[in-house]
C-alpha cells in the first residue's frame, strides 16, 4: 500500500462522524502538502471531539460537567478560546490515559507554535505522525479511561435492565464485556465503586444524588450481581484475582464498621458464591457475619428465589463446603438459629442443613414447634419434611432424639397429617421409627405401647413384593 492510501484509510476509523468536518480537512491539507493547516485541523478536530464529549458527559451527570460546560459556553459567545477548559475539565477529572496527555500536550505546542508568526513550518513527517495520532488516542476507537469507563458503569446500574436476565450465564455475560472495556489500571476502583453503590441503601447519602431510592435500590442490587458476577467468570486464574481485589474492599475495609442489613446484606450473596472469603477472617468479624445473617434472614418477609445468592439454602450450603475452623456451628449459631427457626418446613432449606450435618437441630427445632404450637400448627406441612427427609434426619439423630420427636407427634390435639403418621404407628417414617424403636426396646419398653411402636416392621421378600405387583397387575 502507498503513502497516500494509508493516510486515506485513516478517515475510515473514526469512531464518531467528523464533526466539524476537520479530519478530512486535515487530509486535504496533507495531500496539497499544507503541512501547517493539516496539524492546526488535527487539533480542531480533537477538540471538536472533546467539547462533544463534554456535552455527553453533562447529559450523563458526570461530575462537574455541568460547571465546565457553563464555562465552555460562555468563552464560545465571547469568542474565545474554549480549547483549553475542554482539555483541563478532561485532565482535571483523570479522564486522559498518560498517552493521551502526552499528545494533546504535544499537539497543543505545535499547532500554538505553527498558528502564531513564529515563522515554524511542518514538515510531511510531523503532519503524518499527528494524524495517525490523534486516530490513536482520540478520533478513533479507544478503550474508556477508568475515570470516565466506572463512573458510567456505575451510573447505568440504575437501570432496571441493566442485565437481561439474572441467571448466572446472563450476568457473568455483560460483567465479562464491561470488564474487557475497562483498563486494568483500573480494576480497583471499580471493585471500590461497586462496593460503594451495594452499600448505599444503608448509607446516610441522600437517594436523590442517584436518582430517588427506587434507583438507588436498582443500582444496589445491580452491583450486588456484578460483584458476584466477577466470582463466576470462567478464568479461574482471574476469578481468583478478582476474589483477592474484593477480599481487600470489602473485608479489610470494613473491619470497623457496623454491618447492617440494608446496606450489608450482599455480604451474604458474596460468601454464598466464593465461601473461602469466610477462611481469611478472624473469629470477631465472623461472629459480625453471624450477626448480620441472623438479621437479614429474620427481617424477610418471604424466601428470596431458589437460585438467589441470598437464599437461606444457598449460604448454608457455600458454608458447609468451604467450613471456617471452627465449624458452621459454632461459628454461625445466631444464623442457624434464625434459619431454622423460620425456614424449617422450606425443603430446599432442609436440604441444605442436612447437607451441613445439622440434622439433630432441626429435629430439635420440628419437636418443640409440634409441642408448643396449638391449632397453627400446618400438619401437612410437617409431615411432607419428615416424610421426604426420614432417612437423612435418621442418619443425624440418636435415639432419644427419635423419641422426643414421635412423642411431640402424639398429642391428641392432631386431627390431620400427623394424626395420620401416628395412627399408622409411625411406620411412614421408617427410619425415625426404627431408631427410636430401637432406643425404647432397650431403656424404657414401658412405652412402645403408648407411642405405638409395639409392632415390628414386616419385613417382604424380594419374591412376595413381586407376586403382589402380578396380583395387582392381573
Amino acid at each position: 500500500m502507498t503513502e497516500p492510501d494509508a493516510i486515506d484509510d485513516l478517515p475510515g476509523k473514526l469512531e464518531h462522524e467528523d464533526i466539524g468536518r476537520y479530519f478530512a480537512e486535515a487530509i486535504r491539507c496533507y495531500h496539497a502538502e499544507a503541512y501547517r493547516a493539516s496539524i492546526i485541523m488535527v487539533h480542531n478536530a480533537v477538540m471538536a471531539k472533546l467539547r462533544h464529549e463534554l456535552s455527553e458527559f453533562v447529559k450523563l451527570d458526570m461530575a462537574g460537567g455541568l460547571k465546565a460546560e457553563g464555562e465552555v459556553i460562555a468563552l464560545e459567545k465571547s469568542r474565545g478560546g474554549y480549547e483549553g477548559r475542554v482539555v483541563s475539565y478532561f485532565k482535571d477529572n483523570g479522564y486522559f490515559s498518560p498517552h493521551q496527555d502526552g499528545f494533546i500536550n504535544n499537539l497543543a505546542r505545535i499547532r500554538n507554535d505553527l498558528a502564531h508568526s513564529s515563522g515554524r513550518e511542518a514538515s510531511q513527517d510531523e503532519a503524518k505522525l499527528m494524524l495517525r495520532l490523534s486516530i490513536d488516542h482520540f478520533l478513533g476507537s479507544q478503550k474508556p479511561h477508568p475515570g470516565v469507563a466506572i463512573p458510567l458503569l456505575i451510573k447505568h446500574l440504575s437501570r432496571p435492565d441493566y442485565f437481561p436476565d439474572v441467571t448466572v450465564d446472563d450476568v457473568c455475560s455483560v460483567v465479562e464485556s464491561e470488564v474487557k472495556a475497562i483498563d486494568p489500571t483500573g480494576y480497583k476502583r471499580l471493585v471500590d465503586q461497586l462496593v460503594d453503590a451495594v452499600e448505599m441503601p444503608g448509607s446516610k447519602k441522600d437517594a436523590e444524588l442517584v436518582g430517588g431510592v427506587e434507583a438507588m435500590n436498582t443500582a444496589a442490587t445491580n452491583a450486588e450481581n456484578f460483584l458476584c458476577g466477577l466470582l463466576l467468570l470462567n478464568d479461574v486464574e482471574e476469578t481468583r484475582i478478582w476474589s483477592a481485589r474484593i477480599a481487600k474492599s470489602v473485608f479489610e475495609r470494613r473491619k470497623s464498621r457496623t454491618l447492617i442489613p440494608e446496606g450489608h446484606g450482599y455480604l451474604l450473596s458474596l460468601i454464598s458464591v466464593w465461601p473461602a472469603f469466610l477462611k481469611e477472617l478472624e473469629p470477631a468479624f465472623l461472629m459480625r457475619i453471624d450477626q448480620l445473617a441472623a438479621a437479614v434472614y429474620q427481617a424477610l418477609d418471604k424466601l428470596p428465589e431458589k437460585e438467589a445468592s441470598r437464599h437461606p439454602a444457598q449460604v448454608v450450603l457455600a458454608m458447609s463446603s468451604e467450613p471456617t475452623e471452627r465449624g458452621l456451628a459454632t461459628d454461625f449459631p445466631m444464623m442457624l438459629d434464625c434459619i431454622i427457626d423460620r425456614f424449617w418446613s422450606d425443603a430446599d432449606v432442609v436440604d441444605a442443613l442436612l447437607d451441613g450435618g445439622l440434622g439433630a437441630r432441626l429435629v430439635d427445632r420440628i419437636a418443640s414447634h409440634m409441642e408448643q404450637a396449638t391449632a397453627s400448627v400446618d400438619e401437612a406441612e410437617v409431615a411432607e419434611i419428615l416424610r421426604r427427609f426420614d432417612a437423612r434426619l435418621a442418619e443425624q439423630i440418636d435415639g432419644p432424639k427419635a423419641i422426643n420427636l414421635l412423642s411431640s407427634m402424639s398429642h391428641s390435639r392432631f386431627c390431620g397429617a400427623v394424626a395420620e403418621i401416628y395412627n399408622g404407628e409411625f411406620f411412614y417414617l421408617p427410619k425415625i421409627r426404627a431408631l427410636g424403636r430401637a432406643y425404647v426396646v432397650e431403656h424404657i419398653p414401658g412405652r412402645l405401647q403408648d407411642l405405638g411402636l409395639i409392632r415390628e416392621p414386616v419385613v417382604v421378600s424380594g419374591f412376595e413384593r413381586a407376586m403382589r405387583r402380578r396380583r395387582k397387575s392381573g
